[in-house]
């Protein structure tokens, strides 16, 4: 008898969208699941405003029907490592971020401080194993490139440390 997990919404841990030799950088977007409950929680605000009379109300009910909707969704994560700098930036960017340009607070740390890239694993009780990149720092904190664990292929979460140790020169 198989232990089946139905993941609907497994991605890819991270994109890799450019590569160079000063340049790393990584994306993680929502799902579309995300994007789905989104959707349905805007619908049934809908659903539930056309039985009452008020505007105001209408517009509450609307309203929170998205925001329920959005307590699920994802977050946007993207790092950059640069080596002209010497910086590695983590980005956690929510919705609103998002829509208001993204980008708006990132979390910093020098290349040469990083000593190690490991792998944390996430379990969860309803939705199964996740993965967390972390970097280990010579000062004894993981910097993770995530907010939380990622369900996906352990193997695609393997080759993304690989090239990560790769870029940063720890393979050496």
């Amino acid at each position: 008898k198989k232990n089946l997990q139905i993941m609907p919404t497994q991605k890819p841990y991270m994109n890799v969208v450019s590569r160079t030799v000063d340049l790393l950088q990584l994306r993680r977007d929502a799902t579309w699941s995300s994007w789905f409950m989104l959707y349905i929680g805007g619908v049934i605000g809908v659903y539930i405003s056309f039985w009452v009379e008020s505007y105001y109300f209408k517009a509450a009910v609307i309203l929170l029907g998205v925001c329920c909707g959005y307590t699920v969704f994802d977050s946007f994560d993207e790092v950059l490592f640069e080596k002209r700098d010497n910086k590695i930036r983590v980005f956690h960017d929510t919705l609103f971020s998002y829509l208001l340009g993204g980008n708006l607070d990132y979390i910093a740390a020098c290349i040469d401080e990083v000593e190690s890239v490991s792998i944390e694993e996430d379990k969860s009780r309803y939705s199964g194993t996740g993965y967390i990149i972390r970097l280990n720092l010579q000062n004894g904190y993981p910097l993770a490139l995530t907010k939380y664990g990622i369900h996906c292929n352990r193997g695609e979460v393997d080759k993304l440390v690989v090239t990560i140790e790769k870029w940063i020169g720890l393979d050496e």
